[in-house]
């Protein structure tokens, strides 16, 4: 099912006072992996090796096989770390892999100071390496990764109030990060 305000069964405009949460796909020391409808969520805990990597992977081609219309995957990343060598080559192959398939990504990078700073540097090398970097974003805040994506994946249908999706993906995001924390 595609992102709606519209879906919710509520007035376009209104925030539903019960949002369905994102549904868990695996988990694994390094991260944890969902979707919510036509978006995957990746909560990245720690540096992840090329199997917590293929986890990932699979989290993106379930969404990729079940869904219908635009897809996207918003990976908050909460330490500051980079993926083994092994990692990074297995999500380079696949990302330029999946990559027709997806309509945006975004990689939220909390935290503040050299750390985040030096992850930041490291994504946007990822992009250029992958050539993705036009449907690609690196941010600070859920709310910007969703605000971005909520102008590429809500479909433009009368009565779709792209704010209320912005507001309610950040939700389903935090949400899914407060329940994953330490799985």
């Amino acid at each position: 099912m595609a992102i709606s305000s519209r879906n919710h069964g509520d007035k376009p405009g209104n925030i539903p006072a019960k949002i369905e949460p994102a549904h868990l796909l695996n988990s694994n020391f390094a991260a944890a992996n969902g979707y919510w409808r036509n978006v995957v969520i990746c909560l990245g805990r720690k540096s992840p090796t090329a199997v917590e990597a293929k986890d990932y992977l699979a989290a993106i081609e379930y969404v990729i096989a079940n869904s219908e219309g635009p897809i996207g995957i918003i990976t908050v990343i909460q330490e500051a770390s980079t993926p083994t060598p092994e990692g990074r080559d297995a999500l380079i192959r696949a990302f330029r892999e999946m990559w027709p398939r997806i309509t945006c990504a975004a990689f939220v990078i909390q935290g503040r100071g050299f750390s985040a700073a030096a992850q930041r540097a490291i994504l946007s090398g990822f992009t250029m390496i992958t050539g993705l970097n036009s449907r690609m974003r690196i941010v600070n805040t859920i709310e910007a990764a969703t605000s971005w994506m909520a102008s590429l994946l809500v479909p433009s249908a009368a009565g779709t109030d792209e704010n209320v999706v912005t507001q309610i993906l950040a939700q389903v995001v935090k949400d899914f990060c407060d329940t994953h924390d330490h799985d």
